[in-house]
């Protein structure tokens, strides 16, 4: 049985200094399309919490949730494909450094990745990215329900290895639809606040 968080949305912001919340900050990064709205609704047990869309791109500013009143989780927009212009995209590459280098918050970064498809580029590149700053992360592979059983294995291999994960569970594959994965993300986000 999963057990969800008590979240709910508090406000969206464009810069770390307009997050007036000391909560520690578990921050969700990834590609547009890559399913961390679907994956916030599920953790929090309502569809109604993050807005899905089919769109790529949709989430245009820092997202913020209280979760457990223990921590605050930062929907990020996504990166990668997304019908924006370009001076919002420069605001974007300056509010990822702001919320990742340097932050006294940062409890941990999550970075998602489709568990279906191999290692792609940009995600790795956000790995290493992180892996400089001296962030904690982990990577959270979505959508692994789409993933025969017999597979996930060597997916889980190559993705832990392209994003030069020290530990296999570092990588905590999920399912948003089946719930598959969510008791590990919570705990191994809650083990965070410790660290």
């Amino acid at each position: 049985m999963i057990k969800y968080m008590n979240s709910a949305f508090l406000a969206s912001a464009e810069r770390r200094d307009q997050i007036a919340s000391p909560l520690p900050q578990v921050v969700l990064c990834g590609r547009s399309n890559v399913g961390k709205s679907s994956l916030i609704n599920a953790l929090g047990g309502s569809e109604k919490l993050a807005r899905v869309s089919r769109t790529p791109g949709r989430t245009q500013l820092i997202n913020q949730f209280v979760c457990d009143d223990k921590l605050l989780m930062l929907d990020l927009p996504g990166y990668g494909y997304a019908k924006i212009g370009r001076d919002k995209r420069k605001d974007w590459g300056k509010a990822l450094p702001e919320l990742l280098m340097d932050n006294p918050k940062l409890a941990c970064a999550l970075v998602l990745v489709d568990f279906r498809l191999p290692p792609q580029a940009i995600d790795v590149q956000m790995c290493e990215f992180l892996c400089e700053c001296g962030a904690p992360y982990l990577v959270v592979g979505t959508k692994c329900d789409d993933v025969p059983r017999g597979k996930r294995h060597k997916q889980a291999l190559e993705l832990s290895y392209a994003c030069k994960l020290t530990f296999m569970d570092q990588l905590i594959p999920t399912s948003a639809r089946t719930g598959e994965g969510l008791d590990k993300l919570v705990r191994a986000m809650m083990a965070s606040l410790a660290d």
